[in-house]
């Protein structure tokens, strides 16, 4: 019987029995459907630094076959591939450090921190009841406000993209059904459309506006669908991450009674830990470019191979008591991957979560969990609450 079961209840209730199960059979475990899953912190940050031998895009072309599968059966996914196209998470060197650096280019982070803490005073201002979900009410609703006001969009509409693209984010997933590419697709026009148009037309200021501009100026050199599919990739990359860590490093301080340390411990310092203990991003994908030998463990020319950060951050041979939370340890954590493939998104979750932190604990220092069944989403790469109902005392 395989260890290996992703899709079932039990998996995404809690995902790290699983991880340790399979780092205890083999680090480098072959599963029934043919993927290799490594759950081992040193294997996978030797993949993660690896740009030779491991090809970025698992989930690009595990998405392509599944398009083109069900092409061939009257079904036009097309508008996926274009969403899709400049994912930086889905592209090779030397292209991705390319297309890297003309983003951070024309981003301009020393107004991001305004912007995050002003949202986050508005949302903690809008909560009236004692005892509300916390991911409705602020989590859910913070980084597309923040992204919103980062690309120069007006918030009126940040509903409709923060739906879209609760639902663009499942393509990073491995395993998906026709109902999901359904989805995806649809929110994936829906995202094409307005996006096509503000970069036809960009607002008079923010990142779109800065993107658009440093494209002319060098002589167009990204296609249009690139600046569209950079500007998805901005709203998606750094929208679930933040749901994600936020809702997640409230739940285990609450839970753990370790809220008060965030009067105890330089934040930086315990967000890096939550990073290590519970980080949103659970799963990458590579696929290897030819043979390749870990440490003993033979892996063939172009298998599909799933890099467990989660399990490898709670790895035992690199963190003594890994299942605790422990702000002494100095975490070294593998929670948004390391090398190239390092990621804007990923930062701005931290960034986001961080200051969310520090302006929830100043307001609610008597913050509670409510006895509650708690739900996660039906989604792999990326693992988020569907609900977190928080009490606090005045």
């Amino acid at each position: 019987m395989s260890l290996w079961n992703p899709l079932s209840n039990d998996f995404l209730i809690n995902p790290y029995l699983t991880y340790e199960a399979i780092r205890n059979e083999s680090p480098v475990y072959l599963t029934q459907t043919g993927e290799y899953v490594i759950t081992d912190y040193h294997l996978v940050s030797q993949v993660l630094k690896n740009k030779e031998n491991f090809l970025v895009g698992n989930s690009k072309e595990w998405l392509e076959r599944s398009i083109v599968y069900f092409k061939y059966k009257g079904k036009d996914f097309s508008a996926i591939e274009k969403a899709i196209n400049s994912f930086i998470l889905l592209i090779n060197p030397p292209r991705h450090q390319v297309m890297r650096k003309f983003i951070m280019d024309a981003w301009q982070d020393r107004e991001v921190d305004a912007i995050i803490l002003n949202n986050c005073k508005v949302l903690i201002n809008n909560i009236e009841n004692d005892t509300f979900d916390f991911i409705e009410s602020f989590a859910a609703p913070l980084p597309p406000m923040t992204i919103c006001n980062i690309l120069g969009l007006d918030l009126a509409t940040y509903q409709s993209l923060r739906f879209h693209g609760e639902q663009m984010i499942k393509a990073l997933d491995f395993y998906l059904r026709l109902e999901d590419l359904v989805k995806i697709d649809q929110s994936a026009k829906a995202f094409v459309g307005i996006f096509k148009e503000f970069v036809r037309k960009p607002p008079a200021k923010g990142l779109i506006r800065r993107l658009v501009d440093l494209n002319k100026s060098k002589s167009d050199f990204l296609s249009q669908d690139e600046l569209v599919s950079i500007c998805i990739f901005l709203f998606v990359a750094g929208e679930e991450t933040t749901v994600s860590f936020l809702s997640a490093s409230i739940y285990n301080l609450l839970k753990e009674n370790r809220w008060n340390d965030l009067d105890r411990f330089d934040t930086e310092i315990i967000i890096n830990e939550l990073l290590r203990y519970d980080g949103p991003v659970q799963l990458l994908g590579r696929i290897t470019a030819e043979n390749v030998e870990l440490e003993g463990y033979k892996i063939p020319a172009r298998s599909s191979v799933i890099l467990c950060l989660a399990a490898a951050n709670r790895d035992p041979k690199e963190f003594k008591n890994p299942d605790k939370i422990d702000f002494e340890r100095g975490s070294r954590h593998l929670a948004f991957g390391t090398g190239n493939h390092f990621c804007l998104g990923d930062w701005l979750a931290k960034k986001q979560t961080q200051i969310a932190l520090e302006a929830l604990y100043k307001n609610y220092p008597g913050l509670y969990l409510t006895e509650q069944d708690l739900k996660w989403k039906n989604q792999l790469a990326i693992r988020r609450l569907e609900k977190l109902y928080l009490q606090f005392k005045s």
